[in-house]
């Protein structure tokens, strides 16, 4: 995107270019306004004046009304530039980027852009009332159609310009309320403690990968992760000691899954885990790697370190069980099933029954 202080862009101005000839400017026309600018250059800032007085009169207020002294001074500087030349310059890049320069002042003012319509109408009128006097009466209709086209291609560069500033302050705007946004949304889905998914937004997740997975027949699973003897930490070192677990357990989960799966915070010392694409052995692969890596580090706590462990339940996508509910009861069993088996273990859900054939197929 382009800054405050950089120059219009080369397409851009390629552009404006292109469409001079919309305009029905000649090289000849140029020429002949050429020759007369030399007669109107001294009196520029006369000439000015007098076109920004009769707009002020009209609008009961200045032409530039709330423009800042600097860009007060390159707007005017802008309009003097082309009364000096009469427009002799339009096919340069140089006379673009001036044109397109004043339009962006324009809208870095908050200027309706009316008004500078109305002043640049109000030029064109003192122009050819200044050329009617100084022109051979046989050239003055072609003197003076040749500024008009000029004229008219002048104000459609300037407010060009005045667009494309519109355009970047709006596309700014856009990315301050869409990065806001993003904050607030990552605020709150993120539980505060352990950085991972609260329970909604990852319930959410799971549901929307278990739909794409049954769509394209992709395998997906859901483990139930559990610190073991929870309460009996908050106890022993204390709640900040039993957060720094939870924040523990949460971050060795982040490294042992992978950016596309889901962690979720469920419940107090329960995290649920989304496995994209992993079938049963995967999952029950990717939980042993949890489990093993928790009860190999030691939390520091109150008084020194605990040793912590972690039982885990895992549930696969089958046929005999797709909804999402049915995985998260069929995982929260297996890690019941863990605990009851000491702790510190993993355990599969067992397969569902297969639903017994239909009558006709048994015939």
């Amino acid at each position: 995107m382009r800054g405050r202080n950089e120059e219009p862009s080369a397409a851009v101005v390629s552009e404006l270019l292109a469409t001079r000839a919309c305009f029905g400017l000649t090289d000849e026309d140029e020429r002949s306004l050429e020759r007369l600018a030399e007669e109107v250059a001294p009196l520029a800032h006369v000439v000015l004046a007098q076109a920004y007085g009769r707009t002020a009169r009209a609008e009961a207020g200045p032409p530039a009304r709330g423009l800042e002294p600097r860009e007060l001074q390159e707007l005017r500087a802008a309009h003097e530039r082309y009364v000096r030349s009469l427009g002799g310059a339009t096919a340069r890049p140089e006379y673009i980027r001036d044109a397109m320069r004043a339009g962006e002042a324009l809208d870095r003012a908050g200027l309706d852009p009316g008004l500078y319509a109305a002043a640049h109408a109000s030029l064109l009128r003192v122009l050819t009332e200044y050329l009617a006097r100084v022109t051979d009466p046989g050239r003055t209709p072609v003197v003076t159609a040749a500024l008009a086209r000029v004229h008219a291609f002048e104000a459609h560069a300037v407010l060009r310009g005045y667009c494309a500033g519109r355009e970047e302050r709006l596309a700014r705007t856009v990315d301050v309320l869409a990065a806001e946004r993003r904050r607030v949304v990552d605020a709150a889905r993120r539980d505060s403690l352990t950085a991972v998914d609260v329970r909604p937004f990852a319930l959410r997740s799971l549901e929307r990968e278990r739909t794409r997975s049954i769509r394209f027949g992709h395998p997906f699973s859901v483990l139930f992760v559990d610190v073991d003897r929870f309460k009996l930490i908050n106890d022993a070192h204390g709640h900040d000691a039993g957060d720094e677990v939870l924040r523990h357990v949460a971050r060795i989960m982040r490294t042992a899954v992978r950016p596309q799966d889901t962690i979720g915070r469920y419940g107090g010392d329960e995290f649920v885990v989304g496995l994209v694409q992993a079938d049963a052995q995967t999952a029950a692969r990717i939980a042993e790697r949890i489990r093993r890596r928790v009860a190999q580090e030691r939390i520091p706590a109150r008084g020194g370190s605990a040793r912590v462990t972690v039982s885990i339940g895992t549930a696969s996508l089958t046929r005999a069980r797709e909804s999402l509910s049915e995985l998260v009861r069929a995982a929260d069993a297996a890690l019941y099933e863990a605990k009851s088996a000491g702790r510190n273990h993993v355990v599969a859900a067992s397969a569902p029954p297969r639903e017994p054939p239909p009558l006709e197929a048994r015939a």
